[in-house]
């Protein structure tokens, strides 16, 4: 069980991927957290995993990229039309036990 202000931060994080999206977060929540091992030097991770923002460029986005919009406004129009950020994409990771919530909040902090 992780620390009461991560589970509630994971929880509004998912709470915000938009219901057009292909990525449902499952209703039960369990994270894993592995304590690591003499191989890993105690850090718990092998490897690396990409943490990626994922969205396609549907009419209404493609619209904005032609118009020079800003980042900002194709972010908003991104979001809305289903796109899934880095820290949502991390909190999705973390639930099917490939990493936990400390590291994904390191990650992906803006």
């Amino acid at each position: 069980t992780p620390e009461k202000h991560l589970a509630e931060r994971a929880k509004m994080i998912l709470s915000e991927i938009p219901k057009t999206s292909k990525f449902v977060p499952p209703t039960k929540l369990k994270f894993y957290h592995s304590p690591g091992c003499a191989a890993c030097k105690g850090l718990g991770y092998k490897g690396r995993i990409g943490v990626h923002e994922i969205f396609t460029i549907d009419e209404a986005v493609e619209k904005l990229i032609l118009k020079t919009a800003t980042t900002t406004e194709i972010k908003r129009q991104a979001v809305a039309s289903g796109m899934i950020t880095m820290a949502q994409d991390g909190v999705l990771k973390a639930l099917e036990g490939i990493t936990d919530l400390e590291e994904v909040f390191r990650v992906t902090e803006e």
